[in-house]
């Protein structure tokens, strides 16, 4: 080769390489897993003009993943870090964004040692508390947080931002100071091509939020009653209990229809069986500047919207609130409108700023005595001393960011609604509970009516405390009346004992209270009781059947002439059913009435008292037979003639039976139901008459039945009753029929004597 000819090979190399090695300046990042090779070309001449072209061999090398990120924080501050201003009680948020700035797709993670909250203000410090937001989504947890993370990629240059979240203490609400939160995060890059998987150095960034102290509204309801009319008045005080900054006017009422930024006190008036109680007179409204109040001036408003939500409206001095109001508010404006007042606290207010006055009628109706039936809180919202400014107030949802806004009024009506007592972090007070005055009323009766009246004999008077239940009880002989005169019976006695007599009652607590009582039940003479409880399997006197006393007791009630049950207690409005379960003597007295009592009695000052009946009959369907000769067909002129009443063959003998319930009626004007009449049931009452059976013998002395019987109770069916029968059966007044007590009827027929 020439010497030309190296010259010219050496010039066209060194052209070539520095071609294959520049970069343009600011260009992307070369994404990892690039292969990047050089070749060189050679071209030259000889010196006989003969043109070459060569190549080198090709030298090649990848581009590694070169993992970075930025984390910056989206509040301002200086030298990169973030910065707020918050407030006792806010929820803060502090946002970062972390930003991919390497050569390959990624995903985040955050490190949980690194992370979180320090510092020395109102923060709760407490890891367990701190959340993060991402992509919409509260996680309680780092782990949680990165879980999500390692399932979305981030392209190079592409970003996500994280929100550090954390609640200050409202306790004590004015200890001003710092909170630091921090975010560390590194990316890492999968491997790709010849590019070996690499995570990032770590990241972080902070946030310096200053915590200032803030107004706190304390706020206390006290109540009194009149011992007369029950009527409940209410007072609610509230005060600036800080010594710092003074509350801020709410821009948010304005969206609730208020006409402008200010404090609100409010009161839900308090409610029974879920309406509000009515107002008994205006409630009346004061301020004292002398504790502080600095306001330009101060109305009442009122609302009969449920929630609170809209419907505001000017109560003028001396006006009272319509029926169904359902919220009455202390409404103050001014720029800073209660001046710090120390000396309070919430829940106890001794020297006011505000005081909102107003009485409401006690409740009525069931278990409107019990204590607490009624409860009041009350709750106080203003504007906090943020940069931007968020509502102070209790619950969940202070902290929120004020403004004419839905939003800022969505917020408001959720603390305006706190039934939480003495929440934080701001404007809860104290929970006042009251109840009506004590109306004790006790009815004790029949299954079904226990308040109904009646007389148990027919004779004394007609009220609730005469009423009874009547049941009938029979033993193993027959009962037999030995009396002439209809409806007087007179009876044989039983010849044994007679058990398991079941007498179901029922006790009512019909006043405002629940209540224990003592139930004592009488025994009539010579007989015994015992109080059980229901075996609760249907109701008595329902026909549902299965109903009766249960193996148990009533409040350890024992046998005897006197049983007692102790310990009783009933709901207001509640009801209880239990039975006297009796035991007669033998040589008891058939076609009698027995009266037991039973006496329950209420506790407290004035205990009420109630009395029920249980009449007992042994035996209550009688039957009187009396006979009368129409003809006698005695010889005429016979010495002597034939004594009065007896009959001669061919002679007509009419026989009339009477039948009736001697069971007492309840007395005019009276309602005791006739579930409370336990005597025969549909399609038992039948009559037989047999001319043949046992000592009767008129079927063998006469040819029959002259003509068919009769029984003056409509729809009476009978059998086998035509001329010249010996023997028919009734059944008084057909099947489904009731003979009620002191109803009777008459059977009639004749017959001629042989």
């Amino acid at each position: 080769m020439t010497k030309a000819l190296r010259a010219l090979l050496g010039t066209c190399g060194a052209l070539a390489a520095f071609a294959t090695t520049s970069a343009v300046a600011g260009a992307a990042p070369t994404p990892a897993g690039t292969v990047i090779q050089n070749t060189a070309s050679i071209t030259y001449q000889d010196v006989n003009g003969t043109s070459y072209s060569n190549s080198s061999n090709t030298v090649s090398t990848t581009v590694q993943n070169a993992p970075s990120l930025t984390v910056a924080t989206n509040g301002a501050g200086s030298g990169g870090t973030g910065a707020q201003t918050v407030a006792p009680g806010q929820v803060v948020s502090d946002t970062y964004t972390l930003t991919n700035t390497g050569n390959n797709s990624g995903t985040f993670a955050v490190t949980g040692a690194a992370s979180g909250v320090t510092g020395s203000g109102n923060d709760n410090g407490s890891a367990g508390t701190v959340q993060y937001v991402y992509n919409s989504t509260t996680y309680g947890s780092v782990a949680s947080l990165n879980t999500a993370l390692a399932g979305a990629s981030v392209a190079p240059n592409a970003a996500v931002t994280i929100t550090v979240q954390y609640t200050l203490s409202a306790t004590p609400p004015n200890v001003p100071g710092d909170v630091t939160t921090a975010l560390q995060g590194t990316v890492a890059y999968a491997a790709i091509g010849g590019a070996g998987a690499v995570t990032s150095a770590a990241t972080t960034n902070t946030y310096d939020d200053t915590v200032r102290a803030d107004a706190r509204l304390d706020v206390q309801t006290t109540s009194s009653q009149n011992g007369v009319t029950g009527v409940i008045t209410y007072t609610v005080n509230a005060n600036n209990g800080s010594s710092s900054f003074a509350t801020k006017a709410l821009q948010g009422a304005q969206n609730l229809g208020f006409p402008a930024a200010g404090i609100l006190i409010t009161d839900k008036v308090p409610q029974f069986a879920g309406a509000p109680l009515a107002f008994a007179n205006a409630p009346v409204l004061t301020t004292n500047a002398g504790n502080g109040y600095a306001g330009t001036s101060a109305t009442m408003y009122y609302t009969t919207n449920a929630t609170g939500a809209s419907g505001w409206t000017l109560l003028g001095g001396g006006a009272t609130p319509p029926a169904g109001t359902t919220f009455i508010a202390a409404f103050v404006q001014g720029a800073s409108a209660l001046s710090p007042h120390a000396g309070s606290s919430a829940g106890n207010v001794p020297a006011p700023q505000v005081t909102l006055t107003f009485a409401v009628v006690q409740p009525s109706g069931t278990g409107s005595g019990n204590p607490g039936s009624v409860i009041d809180v009350a709750n106080a919202m203003a504007g906090n001393n943020s940069a931007t400014e968020q509502i102070v107030g209790p619950g969940a949802s202070a902290g929120s960011t004020d403004g004419n806004t839905a939003s800022a009024g969505t917020a408001i009506v959720s603390m305006m609604g706190n039934s939480t007592p003495l929440a934080a972090p701001s404007g809860a007070s104290n929970q006042t509970s009251n109840q009506a005055l004590t109306s004790a009323v006790l009815y004790n009766g029949p299954v079904g009516a226990a308040s109904a009246i009646g007389s148990y004999d027919g004779v004394v008077a007609v009220n609730v405390g005469n009423h009874f239940t009547a049941a009938s009880f029979t033993s193993s002989n027959q009962a037999i009346n030995s009396g002439t005169v209809p409806g007087t019976p007179v009876g044989n006695t039983t010849v044994a004992a007679v058990n398991g007599i079941n007498v179901p009652n029922q006790l009512q607590n019909a006043g405002n209270t629940n209540d224990t009582y003592t139930i004592v039940a009488n025994a009539p003479a010579g007989f015994t009781v015992q109080l059980f409880q229901d075996n609760g399997i249907g109701t008595p006197g329902s026909g549902t059947g299965g109903n009766g006393p249960g193996a148990t007791p009533l409040g350890g009630a024992s046998a005897g002439a006197t049983s007692t049950a102790s310990g009783i207690a009933v709901v207001s409005g509640g009801t209880l059913i239990y039975w006297a379960v009796y035991s007669a003597p033998a040589g008891t007295t058939y076609y009698t009435r027995y009266d037991g009592t039973i006496t329950a009695t209420g506790s407290g000052g004035s205990p009420p008292t109630a009395t029920q009946h249980n009449e007992l009959y042994s035996g209550f369907i009688v039957g009187t037979k009396t006979m009368t000769v129409t003809s006698s067909n005695c010889p005429a002129g016979s010495t002597p003639s034939a004594p009065a009443g007896t009959v001669c063959p061919g002679g007509t003998i009419q026989y009339t039976l009477d039948y009736r319930n001697i069971m007492k009626g309840p007395g005019a004007g009276a309602t005791i139901p006739v579930s409370a009449q336990l005597f025969s049931k549909p399609g038992t009452l039948i009559v037989t008459e047999d001319g043949a059976a046992g000592t009767n013998n008129w079927a063998t002395f006469s040819d029959g039945l002259l003509a068919p019987a009769t029984d003056t109770t409509a729809g009476s069916t009978f059998t086998a009753n035509a001329a010249n029968s010996t023997a028919f059966t009734v059944t008084v007044g057909g099947a489904a029929y009731q003979l009620p007590p002191g109803a009777s009827g008459q059977i009639v027929f004749s017959v001629r004597v042989k």
